[in-house]
C-alpha cells in the first residue's frame, strides 16, 4: 500500500505585504496630504453599514460585506467615515467586475458614505488629494447634519 505524503505548501501563507506598490504609494499621499484624518486601508464593507430588523437583512449584508475598500478615510476624533476611496486597475474594465464596483457603489452611495475612485497610471499628488477630497468632506458632514436631524440626534 502507498502511503500518501502530505502537501508541503501551507494551506494559508502570508502576503508579504498587504498592500501593493501602487496602493502603498497612494496610502502615503493620503496620510501627507490629511494630517487631520486616518486612514485605513482594505477596509470589509461588512463594517460600514448598520442594518435594521428585517427579512433578509443579514443575507444582503452578507452580499456587500464580503467586499471591501481599499482606503477608508476616518476623522481621527471620533473614527467617523468621511469617504472611501477605491484604486482600480486594469481588471475593473472586466463585465463581471464592473457589476460588482456597481453594487459597492450603490450600497455606499445608499449609506450616505461618498465614494472617489484613483486609476493607477493617474495618482493625483498631494496637492490635487486635498483639492479632491476637499468636497467630499463638505458633503459628508451635510449627510452627517441631515441624517442626525432625521433621526432626532445631537
Amino acid at each position: 500500500m502507498e502511503e500518501k505524503v502530505p502537501d508541503a505548501r501551507p494551506q494559508y501563507m502570508d502576503k508579504f505585504a498587504l498592500l501593493n506598490k501602487c496602493e502603498q504609494d497612494l496610502l502615503n499621499r493620503l496620510d501627507e496630504a490629511m494630517p487631520a484624518l486616518r486612514v485605513f486601508c482594505q477596509v470589509s464593507m461588512s463594517q460600514l453599514f448598520h442594518i435594521g430588523y428585517r427579512r433578509g437583512a443579514y443575507r444582503q449584508l452578507g452580499e456587500i460585506g464580503r467586499k471591501s475598500v481599499d482606503f477608508l478615510v476616518v476623522r481621527k476624533s471620533d473614527t467617523s467615515i468621511v469617504v472611501a476611496i477605491e484604486l482600480n486597475g486594469p481588471t475593473h474594465e472586466r463585465e463581471k467586475q464592473k457589476a460588482s464596483d456597481e453594487k459597492k457603489r450603490a450600497a455606499l452611495e445608499e449609506a450616505g458614505i461618498p465614494l472617489l475612485v484613483f486609476y493607477p497610471d493617474e495618482l493625483p499628488s498631494v496637492a490635487d488629494l486635498r483639492k479632491a477630497i476637499a468636497p467630499f468632506i463638505a458633503k459628508r458632514r451635510q449627510y452627517e447634519a441631515e441624517r442626525d436631524e432625521r433621526l432626532k440626534r445631537q
